[in-house]
């Protein structure tokens, strides 16, 4: 499967991480307690195996692999975007169940605004698409569904980190 944005969205994920990580307290401390050396080992991001190999994108390259007709991508990739609604509300849910109040308030906050820039984003790929042929077609829906799994891989990861992987799944 031909992904032709998902390099620059990943880049661009990989790099808000490593700015929010950079400033944070406990990097600061770390990197003020070790060696430039370690530092910069640390500083290398590895791509989330978790993320590449996730079921949801094998499920989705079979189906592509299945049909690959403009029509047979666009319903593929719309399946798996539902799929990963699913994951992100899963997430998000679990989150909610075990955050304080003061963070459910935060976590409700920043995802009506994820809600709201999702909705601009596919608002602006309709437009900029929706006049196109089939291939354009499928590179929106290819798009819309990597915005949902962005947000989706966020929450897991954050729920992973407080929780540890798989705890109370």
């Amino acid at each position: 499967m031909k992904n032709y944005f998902l390099p620059a969205v990943l880049s661009l994920i990989i790099s808000m991480l490593t700015m929010a990580y950079a400033a944070s307290p406990e990097s600061l401390k770390m990197q003020s307690e070790t060696d430039v050396n370690s530092v910069s080992q640390q500083a290398q991001i590895e791509p989330d195996p978790a993320a590449v190999h996730h079921p949801i994108d094998i499920a989705l390259d079979a189906a592509i692999d299945k049909d690959m007709s403009a029509a047979g991508k666009v319903a593929a990739m719309a399946d798996a975007e539902k799929k990963w609604n699913e994951e992100l509300n899963k997430y998000y849910k679990l989150l909610m169940e075990k955050l304080d109040k003061n963070a459910q308030t935060s976590l409700k906050d920043t995802q009506n605004i994820w809600i709201k820039f999702r909705d601009a984003e596919f608002k602006l790929l309709s437009d900029i698409y929706s006049k196109k042929n089939d291939d354009y077609r499928s590179i929106a829906a290819s798009m819309h569904m990597q915005i949902v799994k962005a947000r989706a891989v966020i929450l897991r990861n954050l729920y992973d980190e407080l929780y540890g992987v798989g705890k109370d799944i």
